[in-house]
Parts: structure tokens; sequence; C-alpha cells
């Protein structure tokens, strides 16, 4: 009993360990330069850099369209600014609330950073995403996500972004 006991045990540390460390990869890009006033677009890349398709959960990330919750952290000058953007907590997702992710697939998203912080200083300004995906799965034959499971959240490391916002003259 206490062998098939620890066989299960090691079986599932293997599982969660390779979903732990899901093969994503994250990048952004900002304008290195703007004017204060004009509209400042991220595009982030998430890329599925394994062999298998993943089921990934938006919520939270970029990918979701619109800011539902800090995924960036933003400093002016060396100051933190607060986030002012939208909080939104929700019962558990559906299938449409996933993304489906080929190997070697790449998504990308703009996002407008304004509406989730203040940008009407000039000043040298670092983003640091800090995004967590609530759940990543590997597809293993299904048509669609696993629902009403366990999730298995994921960081996924995105690189930072400088910016300089500029007086208009």
């Amino acid at each position: 009993m206490k062998r098939w006991t620890l066989a299960l045990l090691v079986a599932g540390m293997a599982v969660s360990a390779g979903v732990a460390a899901a093969p994503l990869s994250c990048s952004l890009q900002v304008p290195v330069r703007q004017a204060v006033g004009q509209a400042l677009l991220l595009q982030f890349t998430l890329t599925n850099t394994g062999t298998e398709p993943l089921w990934v959960l938006r919520w939270n990330t970029p990918w979701e369209g619109g800011w539902m919750a800090p995924f960036v952290a933003l400093s002016r000058d060396g100051q933190a600014l607060d986030y002012q953007g939208a909080m939104v907590k929700r019962a558990a997702p559906d299938g449409s609330a996933y993304l489906h992710l080929a190997p070697g697939q790449a998504l990308r998203a703009s996002i407008p950073l304004a509406p989730a912080f203040e940008l009407r200083r000039a000043g040298r300004y670092l983003l640091q995403p800090a995004i967590t995906l609530g759940d990543v799965q590997v597809q293993q034959g299904r048509d669609g996500p696993r629902l009403g499971q366990a999730w298995s959240g994921v960081e996924l490391p995105c690189g930072e972004g400088r910016f300089e916002l500029l007086t208009p003259r």
C-alpha cells in the first residue's frame, strides 16, 4: 500500500513539475519615447515553446483584452505608480476563458497603458510585468480544458520595458 501511495505521489509531483515549468515564453515591446497625451500601447507576445498543445487561462493577463487586474508594476523616475484599472472577481471559468496554443504558436496582445495608470507627466518610466497565468494545461487529446479541476498557476517571466514620456512642444 505504501509503495503505491509513494508511486502516485511521485507521479503527481512529476505532472505538477511539468506544469510549473510550462513551455511558454513572453516578450514585451514598448515605445522608447512618446509625447505625453499620446496613447501608449504595450505589445505582449505569448509563445508555446513546447511540443504539446496547451490550454492557458487568459484571465488577468494582456490576452484577456483589457485591464481586469494589475499584471504590471509601473514607476516614474523611481516612484511607484498606483494601479487605477478594474479589479474583477469571478466565478469558475468556462472553456471560452482559455486560449489554445499549438506547439510553436505565438499570440500577440496590444493593450493601452493609460486606462490602468496615470500617464500625464513627463519622465522616465519602468514597466515590470508580473503575470501569473491562473491555469495552464497540456491538451492531452482533449477538445477543451478540464473545467472544475484544481488550477495550476504559473508565473510567466516577461522582460521589463523602459520608456520616456516627453512634454509636447
